[in-house]
């Protein structure tokens, strides 16, 4: 791997030098065709309708991004993995960089020996590979893990105060846990188990019925591998955001992204992310100094290609002693993200937009929403109508056109409409820095107030 002294370096290796290694997990529903439309072993659908929609999609984003003729996204069906990689090679031979994008709860279940064999043929053939080792990222995708690394590098201060549950045998437990949360003063706590998103976490407040939820937690673990539960102080934040970088053998961790984060407002579950920063220019480079020497042991320890961590910044005050940033707020790590996030994917998009128009990544500004299914939709043209319709004078369909400055383009990411619905649909806004940031705030709040957002 070439020498990488920054982002943009980054960026044009992904861009211009590597082959994406996304099988594994879920089916492919065509949110790849946002930030791997060109050369990139995807997902698998399950029937071939779904699969040309996605094929349509990879193509329409081709277009789009002014990739006309290189595009080269595979869906395997039945077809030898490496002969799909060897096949993209030939296509495109300055593509001699294989990426393999991690995994989301489980290695073993995402394919990671599948992944070990195919990163050592690569090797075998002269292709430099980046690929963590699914042991590592399992433990990382741990939050109790994280919490102990994060402790040992900054100490309690710099997490939310908590209890880790080791494989509980009953409900009592947990019970028994979030009352001794609540009696030192804690209003609401969080109970999380394995999952990302959000996905596996359960939130309490004081008043609630402790034993429902106890045993809902204890039917989210059993049958599964992983049977930690965590018992989390529930903080109240000003912003939310990630933190990541890449992860190279011989470097140390190349800051990528920081975003600040949209959640949902009643499960605390992952929104989108945007590249807009209510933070000081001082309390940004302290969280990515700080995160640096966090992501750096998970580098040590075996992850590769990104990485980044996740966290909340509090008024001061809300607990005895704080890991303060320069302006006096109060940052709190809550999870790490060993793998390619949301985040990275939006801004890889955001790249290969700035490419097209000739500028730099830090040129340009983002916010990406998950949106419920627009109603009265059979069509992408149908749902981008109505999203045109929807943010009239705020924000126009992603086209050839330049992006001026004041301009807001809106991205549609997989939405298929109703009558091919996917689990994962986004709206992704997009201007040049300037006076346009101040209409992609009201473009958000506008879809927000309309109730179009997940919560």
């Amino acid at each position: 791997m070439k020498r990488l002294n920054n982002k943009h370096d980054v960026y044009d290796m992904l861009n211009h030098e590597t082959i994406w290694y996304r099988h594994g997990g879920p089916e492919e529903v065509g949110h790849s065709a946002l930030y791997l439309p060109t050369c990139a072993v995807l997902r698998e659908r399950p029937d071939d309708v779904h699969a040309e929609i996605v094929h349509s999609l990879i193509k329409e984003f081709t277009t789009l991004y002014g990739l006309n003729g290189t595009a080269l996204s595979i869906m395997p069906n039945g077809e030898d993995h490496f002969t799909l990689i060897k096949t993209a090679h030939a296509t495109h031979p300055a593509r001699q960089h294989l990426l393999f994008e991690g995994y989301g709860l489980s290695s073993e279940q995402e394919g990671v020996a599948v992944h070990r064999q195919l990163a050592r043929k690569a090797s075998e053939h002269s292709f430099t590979v980046t690929i963590s080792s699914g042991r590592t990222v399992d433990a990382w995708n741990t939050k109790p893990y994280f919490r102990e690394r994060v402790t040992e590098a900054f100490g309690e201060d710099a997490v939310p105060p908590g209890v880790r549950l080791e494989a509980p045998r009953g409900p009592a437990e947990i019970v028994h846990t979030i009352k001794q949360m609540f009696k030192i003063g804690v209003k609401r706590v969080i109970v999380k188990v394995n999952g990302s998103g959000g996905e596996g976490n359960t939130i309490v407040t004081l008043g609630d019925d402790i034993k429902i939820v106890a045993e809902k937690v204890i039917g989210q673990i059993s049958g599964v591998k992983e049977k930690w539960v965590s018992v989390e102080a529930w903080i109240p934040w000003q912003i939310t955001g990630c933190c990541s970088f890449f992860l190279a053998d011989s470097h140390a961790p190349i800051p990528m992204t920081l975003v600040q984060q949209v959640l949902s407002p009643i499960t605390a579950g992952f929104i989108g992310s945007r590249s807009i920063l209510d933070i000081t220019y001082d309390d940004q480079q302290a969280i990515i100094e700080h995160t640096a020497r966090i992501v750096d042991d998970a580098r040590v320890e075996g992850v590769r290609g990104f990485c980044g961590a996740d966290f909340i910044i509090s008024l001061p005050g809300q607990t005895k002693n704080e890991f303060l940033l320069p302006s006096g707020l109060a940052l709190r790590y809550i999870e790490a993200t060993p793998r390619v996030g949301g985040h990275n994917q939006e801004l890889k998009a955001l790249s290969m937009i700035a490419k097209r128009e000739g500028m730099m990544i830090d040129d340009f500004i983002h916010l990406r929403v998950c949106n419920k299914p627009v109603s009265n939709t059979a069509s992408r043209d149908d749902v981008r109508l109505a999203i045109k319709t929807t943010l009239r004078d705020l924000a126009e369909p992603f086209d050839a056109r330049p992006i001026r400055e004041g301009d807001v383009r809106f991205l549609l990411d997989c939405n298929f409409g109703e009558q091919t619905q996917t689990h994962y649909d986004a709206i992704m806004l997009v201007s040049r820095r300037g006076r346009a940031e101040a209409k992609i705030r009201a473009a958000f709040e506008h879809l927000e107030s309309l109730g179009m957002l997940q919560t």
